[in-house]
């Protein structure tokens, strides 16, 4: 993997109108792979890197993953320290500012990311000025609540929670672990409703699904039971599946529309693949715009 991942670093990075051919995103978390493997990045790449993040306007996540990038080529010393330090400050500093954001309940996802890079930051950005109770307190209610079910925001939600980061990883011995058996799957039958709605059309059926079944598990019976109208189709993303079509309807971000599902005139807040139903649950799908 690090060989794989070191071959298109070692050349100049390829860009379109000033911007690479991915997303920063994607080129932060790798250029932090390629870093702690030991593997070699050529200076092109940590030139446009380094001058991306002092140009560009990050996201949160992309901000977390640059700073952890950054902080690990400091500490190889495979650039000239001051560049890399001040786009560190630049990016440690942005994150602090986005605070109330990233540790609010509606960005919550973004915090593990963003914990881990002001943990190895700590120079720029003290920890008494972003660990708070407050935050944590937020972090306990969304874990309790199943937001952190997804295992991408579980993991990266884990290192910051026990001080650590992802720059921590080759310094960790794992112990090895004996697996107990699985457990036995849930016995038993529930009664629930499942309904599409798209405008003013709906369509319900009622469905007897396994005790611990989830959403998706509920989609699946109403496919196979009437496949005219439940039909759907799905996408696996890192945030696991995503709806992209019911009935014949598909979600079209370039028209802002998507799939929104209720459970008894809530919103679900993990995801379909995640959510586990409850005899007498009417789940709903709703055809929304966002």
């Amino acid at each position: 993997l690090s060989f794989s991942l070191s071959l298109p670093l070692s050349l100049s990075p390829p860009v379109r109108s000033g911007h690479p051919v991915t997303t920063y995103y994607q080129v932060s978390l790798s250029i932090l792979a390629v870093c702690e493997s030991g593997s070699p990045i050529s200076e092109a790449y940590v030139d446009n890197f380094t001058e991306a993040t002092n140009k560009k306007k990050f996201g949160i996540d992309t901000n977390a993953v640059a700073a952890l990038a950054l902080r690990c080529l400091e500490l190889r010393s495979l650039k000239a320290i001051r560049p890399v330090r001040n786009s560190l400050l630049r990016l440690a500093l942005d994150l602090n500012c986005a605070r109330d954001e990233w540790g609010s309940t509606e960005g919550i996802y973004s915090a593990g990311l963003a914990m881990q890079a002001l943990l190895r930051n700590q120079e720029h950005v003290p920890v008494d000025l972003w660990d708070t109770e407050g935050l944590r307190q937020n972090i306990s209610d969304a874990i309790h609540s199943g937001l952190f079910n997804i295992s991408i925001a579980a993991a990266q939600l884990l290192p910051a929670m026990v001080n650590k980061s992802y720059l921590d990883v080759l310094f960790v011995e794992c112990p090895a672990v004996v697996l107990d058996e699985a457990p036995v799957g849930e016995q038993g039958k529930s009664t629930v409703v499942y309904e599409i709605v798209q405008g003013t059309d709906s369509h319900r059926i009622e469905l007897q699904v396994n005790v611990g079944s989830t959403i998706l598990d509920v989609m699946e019976a109403a496919q196979k039971s009437e496949p005219q109208t439940f039909k759907f189709t799905k996408e696996h993303t890192v945030w696991g599946w995503y709806i992209t079509a019911i009935g014949g309807t598909d979600a079209e971000p370039s028209k802002r529309t998507y799939w929104e599902f209720l459970v008894n005139n809530e919103p679900i807040t993990v995801g379909v693949a995640v959510y586990k139903v409850k005899a007498d649950d009417l789940i709903v799908a709703k055809f929304s715009t966002y």
